[in-house]
């Protein structure tokens, strides 16, 4: 005989309701039916954690209308044909109406792959960390015990050197040294050239051991710390709970502080402060000069994220299920948002005042408002989301790591998802490859127009960025970093007004050299907040040329930090004698006819640039190449005679191999006002025999060498088209096509035309006397 089923609850069925805060509400399904001996059970629908019609363990207790199940901290009270009450989030409003069905599962949606790698090279080992791109060089380490240097361009090896010992986390590049730390007990400093060891510090954890993800074990340990390199002092954690500072030239211990569990993520540096996580559940800051403790945060769970900091706000995750805004200066929590049981171990990134991050079991990217935590979507990518987000322009790529067995489906891929909505795009999915985990645990990195990515099953793989678009991080200050040490300030190209060139700041031992310094205020406003930001001054102008999107900042620079000296060609005061006296008279008579405010104030502006004549001259004329050095920075100086103008100026610097090309290379076309179309085609020759990893064009996105090639070949072929009798329009056709991987925007394409279409008529064609002037001189 069985037992009689009990009387139906009136709890029992379906509901489906909403449940949250102010931050953000989600939909949840819950069940109630009684078991074969008459109990209550109840299963757990909850979409975006990914359960669906999941037994929840503990009694489900009932007292008159009420209704508590401890294991969901739930409870909740039947009034009428509704549950009202609270739920974990923590104490979440909740409200439940009866439902016919709750949600299911669904499978990755079928979308566009986007493009297949370029090259994919086998590094042995697994990789957990992300690569880290410097210089069209990516480095990465690997379990097995290698530490690769990787060409971007065509997934070649620059060097790889044996460790001794597995690696896990991410490495830093300062300059012509690389920093890593191994599981053998060490933090490494090497040497970028070749991997050579320059010293060895003991970090005293050789013996800590680790456990990585199984499908029984749930330690989890696959991290380790990225240095932090602040003023000449290496700040890293250790897995027996230690963090230590290191005098970044000798290697030698400047002081260690003593934490209760194991420190497996990096670093953040504010003001005097630097600030860390411990899986003792705590964040702390100490003092950068001693080490002693300013204050400590308890998250009441395990770190194993980096901080972030951004406007006083740090921000960080844990293993409870939290990601924590606290006051940078004082500890205090400004807002906690719950990530529904799932652990935060995603790094943050920020921008425009949204933190976009990743999750764990969530399967979530996620964007939050800094300032109160409200959550602004979250997009579902199927698989673990480790790393950071990697943000362009209009997108999102996130890379995703997928396990099996587990009770929560992961599947791995490198997705891309629109920025402001969160709405999946495209998935090159990875397949399973039949280990526990497969696909990507760190993050994706952007250099020039390759993503790069690295697998668990130790592949790094290089894809076409077909956006085309400059990445928002890594940012330095107020511009985007191109190197250590070395900035971009972009220039802009808006329409209705005239262009700002790029502007490339270095630091140097004696201050900062700015590399031209734009046309509007705005632009050079933003000159001086990095340097405010720097706390350094400007004490170098260089300038590429004399056009005046590239010099109408040095007055207002002049004026900020009179001691500095500005180093030009000789070619500005023939310059304005001639083309800018030119254009000065062309804008007075502009002026008197009626017309467009914009513009005028446009020709108002450049007309005060040039009138400001001997503030606009340089200190020192450069009519020679050769190697100079600029505020104790030695750059190799290049001289280019009547190619964009009489003489353009660009700079490389060896140990970064970074070149500074001014308009020798220009997007979205090359610039011909004043150019001697055939010498500037040889100097383009001249710049690809240099030893360039990353070359920074006047106007346009950041290179790679490879990228550069590519260039050159347009405007090969767009010469070439010119001496034909080849239609203009087949000419400019043919450009759009052979640069597409830069006009990805129909603005873009549509300002290439438009330029090109007069440079048709006014100077590449029927224009012999013209030219003539221009390339005069031009083969002595």
């Amino acid at each position: 005989m069985t037992a009689a089923a009990s009387a139906p609850d009136p709890i029992e069925g379906k509901w489906l309701g909403q449940v949250g805060t102010a931050k953000e509400r989600i939909e949840v399904g819950l069940e109630f039916r009684q078991t074969a001996t008459g109990a209550l059970e109840v299963r757990l629908t909850q979409p975006i954690s990914n359960y669906f019609d999941e037994h929840v363990d503990g009694d489900v207790r009932r007292s008159g209308d009420a209704v508590s199940v401890d294991a969901l901290a739930l409870n909740l009270k039947l009034e009428g044909e509704q549950l009202r009450g609270t739920y974990p989030g923590p104490n979440s409003q909740a409200e439940f109406k009866r439902a016919r069905a709750l949600p299911t599962a669904s499978a990755p949606p079928k979308l566009p792959t986007g493009p297949a790698p370029r090259w994919q090279t086998r590094l042995g080992g697994q990789v957990y960390a992300s690569p880290v791109v410097a210089d069209g060089i990516a480095y990465v380490g690997t379990t097995g015990g290698v530490l690769n240097a990787v060409r971007i361009a065509d997934g070649a090896f620059e060097w790889a050197v044996p460790m001794g010992s597995a690696m896990f986390g991410d490495v830093l590049i300062d300059g012509a040294a690389i920093y890593v730390v191994a599981d053998n007990g060490f933090l490494f400093k090497l040497s970028r050239r070749d991997g050579k060891e320059l010293w060895r510090y003991p970090l005293g954890d050789a013996d800590a051991g680790r456990v990585l993800p199984h499908p029984q074990v749930f330690d989890w340990d696959w991290q380790a710390p990225k240095p932090l390199l602040a003023d000449g002092t290496i700040y890293v954690g250790a897995g027996d709970g230690g963090f230590h500072a290191i005098d970044a030239s000798s290697g030698q211990r400047r002081w260690r502080f003593e934490t209760a569990g194991r420190i497996r993520n990096g670093a953040a540096v504010d003001g005097d402060r630097v600030i860390f996580g411990s899986t003792d559940h705590h964040v702390y800051a100490l003092r950068r000069d001693n080490g002693q403790e300013v204050w400590r945060f308890d998250s009441g769970a395990a770190i194993d994220a980096t901080p972030v900091l951004s406007d006083g706000t740090l921000l960080i995750g844990n293993r409870g299920g939290g990601l924590y805004a606290l006051n940078a200066a004082t500890g205090t929590l400004n807002w906690r948002l719950y990530f529904w049981g799932s652990w935060v171990e995603s790094t943050p990134v920020v921008a425009d005042g949204i933190v976009y991050v990743g999750s764990s079991d969530l399967r979530r990217v996620s964007a939050i408002n800094l300032k109160d935590g409200v959550v602004l979507w979250r997009s579902d990518v199927y698989g673990w989301t480790w790393g950071t987000p990697l943000l362009t322009d209009q997108h999102v790529y996130a890379a995703s790591a997928g396990g099996t067995p587990y009770f929560v489906k992961h599947v791995a891929a490198l997705s891309k998802l629109d920025r402001k909505t969160g709405r999946l795009l495209q998935r090159w999915p990875m397949p399973d490859t039949g280990g526990h985990q497969w696909g990507i645990a760190g993050s994706p990195v952007l250099s020039g127009n390759t993503l790069v990515v690295a697998s668990i099953e130790g592949s790094l793989y290089g894809f076409p960025n077909e956006d085309g678009e400059a990445t928002d991080v890594p940012t330095s200050k107020s511009g985007v970093a191109v190197a250590t040490g070395i900035t971009l300030i972009p220039g802009a190209f808006a329409q209705g007004r005239q262009p700002d060139g790029n502007t490339v700041v270095f630091e140097a031992p004696d201050g900062l050299i700015v590399l031209d310094t734009g046309r509007h205020v705005e632009h050079t406003r933003q000159i001086i907040d990095f340097a405010e930001a720097l706390k350094q001054p400007v004490a170098v102008i260089l300038n590429s040329h004399w056009h005046l999107d590239h010099i109408s900042g040095n007055p207002r620079l002049r004026q900020q930090y009179p001691t500095l000296r500005a180093y030009a060609s000789p070619a500005i005061e023939g310059a304005m004698a001639g083309f800018l006296a030119r254009s000065r008279l062309d804008g007075l008579a502009f002026l008197k006819q009626p017309g467009d405010p914009i513009q005028q104030a446009e020709v108002r502006a450049d007309i005060a640039s040039i009138e400001s004549g001997p503030a606009l001259y340089p200190d020192v004329r450069i009519a020679e190449a050769g190697t100079r050095r600029f505020a104790g920075l030695e750059l190799q100086v290049g001289v280019a005679k009547h190619a964009a103008t009489e003489a353009d100026l660009w700079f490389y610097e060896p140990n970064t191999r970074v070149l500074a090309a001014g308009d020798l290379v220009t997007l979205p076309a090359p610039f011909f006002d004043t150019a001697c179309p055939a010498s500037w085609q040889k100097h383009l020759a001249e710049l690809d025999a240099v030893d360039f990893a990353t070359l920074v064009p006047g106007h346009g996105p950041v290179m790679s060498h490879a990228d550069f090639k590519q260039y050159r070949h347009a405007f090969d072929q767009l010469l070439a088209c010119a001496d034909r009798d080849d239609a203009a329009s087949s000419c400019i056709q043919h450009w759009q096509q052979d640069a597409a991987r830069w006009l990805t925007r129909e603005s873009d394409r549509k300002l290439a035309a438009g330029l090109l279409g007069y440079y048709f008529s006014s100077h590449l064609r029927g224009n012999d006397d013209k030219l003539a002037a221009l390339c005069a001189d031009s083969t002595k």
